[in-house]
């Protein structure tokens, strides 16, 4: 290894000097110019710019600012993808861009909907997600093709709760809709709650149906069992038994109608039942010949109670009729 140890060295075009501090300093120029010094602690200064085609660090580096000049994205690191603009890329693709406006975005060069982070993402997973301290909990942001969404998942994996605007699936400018989720833990298509932009609230997945009975008539003292529905959301009326099987717990409006046939004189009533035992009688005026009974009720139910609907009559030979779905019904919604 060569040292110099002089108090001056110096030509007219290049000069070292090892002063008396033990720094080594490298000058330039005709009036030399100090153009790197390295101090006795291994501390590098450089005056002026440096090229080069790559350097590797092992240590820490530091610098007032690092200003890149290439506009292509090449490899991992720093470009300038514009004027006053400053990118960051990874294999060969642009991760991230900040604009000479400060907006921020993460997967593309540019922000459709003009605010300060944007996050693009071209595969199926979520385009943004934020963990939180809860255990499993995420919040997340993404687009499906129909419509800006915004996914909420739950502290496990099965439970999903989607907030959206402008979907395809029957919103319009201006609504808001949730999806829900599936028993098997994805977003449901179609919007379980909708807020339309004129204040309207829909709800297409509320447990609700509307049943009827055309099989016959139905003797006193026996379930009404009303065989055909004309609409069965969520499926939790039974055609075979009669009985509405509450899926949760809520109060549930609760309707019911039929004619009376017969000409025997007696006590008729029409009983909507809760687990088999009466909550609420009707007992038309009238002692005999085509009566209807018509009663509804408000009803707190827990989740997997059951209603039915009970035909009671001391005349013998009456009975509920039930040749024709026009003359009789049974009808509930989950209200709250």
């Amino acid at each position: 290894m060569s040292t110099i140890s002089a108090s001056t060295t110096t030509t007219t075009a290049f000069g070292v000097t090892a002063d008396t501090t033990g720094a080594l300093v490298f000058q330039t120029g005709a009036t030399p110019t100090t153009a790197l010094t390295i101090d006795t602690s291994q501390n590098v200064t450089l005056a002026g710019t440096l090229s080069t085609t790559g350097i590797t660090n092992t240590g820490v580096a530091t610098a007032t600012r690092f200003n890149p000049t290439g506009s292509s994205v090449t490899g991992n690191g720093m470009y300038l993808p514009a004027a006053n603009s400053l990118g960051l890329s990874t294999n060969g693709t642009n991760a991230l861009y900040i604009d000479s406006s400060q907006n921020v975005n993460v997967g593309a060069t540019s922000n459709v909907f003009g605010s300060r982070l944007g996050v693009t993402s071209s595969s199926a997973f979520p385009s943004a997600s934020i963990t939180s301290s809860i255990a499993g909990s995420v919040f997340q942001k993404t687009t499906n093709g129909a419509g800006n969404q915004i996914l909420i998942v739950s502290n496990n994996n099965y439970n999903y709760g989607v907030i959206g605007v402008n979907s395809a699936d029957g919103t319009a400018a201006g609504d808001v809709f949730c999806l829900g989720y599936t028993a098997s833990g994805g977003a449901a298509a179609t919007p379980a709650i909708k807020w339309t932009g004129l204040g309207y609230v829909t709800m297409s997945a509320q447990p609700s149906f509307s049943a009827y009975r055309d099989a016959g008539h139905v003797s006193s003292n026996n379930i009404v069992v009303f065989n055909g529905t004309r609409f069965n959301q969520g499926s939790n009326y039974n055609t075979s038994n009669g009985r509405f099987t509450a899926p949760i717990t809520g109060k549930y409006f609760v309707s019911a109608s039929g004619m009376l046939t017969g000409q025997t004189s007696g006590d008729h009533q029409l009983i909507i039942r809760v687990n088999g035992s009466q909550w609420l009688s009707s007992n038309p005026a009238g002692s005999n010949g085509n009566t209807f009974f018509c009663l509804s009720a408000i009803v707190p139910l827990t989740s997997a109670d059951y209603v039915d609907i009970y035909y009671y009559d001391t005349g013998a030979a009456n009975s509920l009729y039930a040749t024709a779905s026009g003359w009789n019904s049974f009808s509930m919604q989950l209200i709250s």
